[in-house]
């Protein structure tokens, strides 16, 4: 009797294990298996594509982490813009000295309201009656008007301290009809 040929094993690509580790941890599968726990399952994290010709990304796709990069959120009370977070990701050397910023994020729902999670909104520089508000700047440069579309995935809030955000966007600076998209992930520790 022959032994039966096993079949050559290849490794997953990349993109394909990260998913299903994503999914995993989303699902609580791994729970107690050293996951940490909900929180863990997102990384803190800014992830963008800048499709070429477009001015804030440069053309460019990248992700920033925590390292090197200081995440600074605050949101506003109620009494002054209600629902507004900002998001600034600060160059800091090895001695937490700030350089300068890479990154800010302004997120600002409908007026009168305040953001839905699963909720896709079309998006302007400042929010109106209809549209949110996204204020994207990368260090000294930003937009004049923007367009675009903003949703949220997950958003938890401890009075005014943010505790987790999941947003997805596509953002249009002025006229020019070439898109950053990304996904913007603040878990506070």
């Amino acid at each position: 009797m022959t032994e039966p040929k096993l079949q050559e094993q290849r490794p997953l690509p990349r993109s394909r294990r990260r998913f299903l580790l994503q999914a995993a941890l989303a699902s609580g599968w791994l729970a107690g298996c050293g996951g940490g726990g909900e929180s863990s399952a997102l990384p803190t994290k800014l992830t963008y594509t800048s499709e070429p010709g477009e001015t804030l990304g440069a053309g460019k796709s990248e992700t920033l982490r925590q390292d090197g990069i200081r995440w600074q959120v605050t949101t506003t009370p109620p009494t002054v813009v209600p629902g507004r977070i900002t998001v600034d990701l600060l160059e800091v050397t090895p001695a937490n000295e700030l350089v300068g910023t890479l990154w800010s994020f302004t997120l600002t729902p409908p007026n009168g309201e305040d953001f839905v999670v699963g909720r896709t909104y079309e998006i302007g520089r400042f929010a109106d009656a209809t549209k949110a508000g996204l204020i994207v700047i990368r260090g000294p440069f930003g937009c004049e008007s923007a367009s675009g579309k903003l949703t949220l995935y997950e958003l938890e809030r401890d009075g005014t301290t943010l505790r987790r955000l999941v947003a997805g966007f596509e953002h249009y600076c002025e006229t020019n009809p070439h898109a950053l998209r990304g996904e913007l992930v603040y878990v506070a520790t």
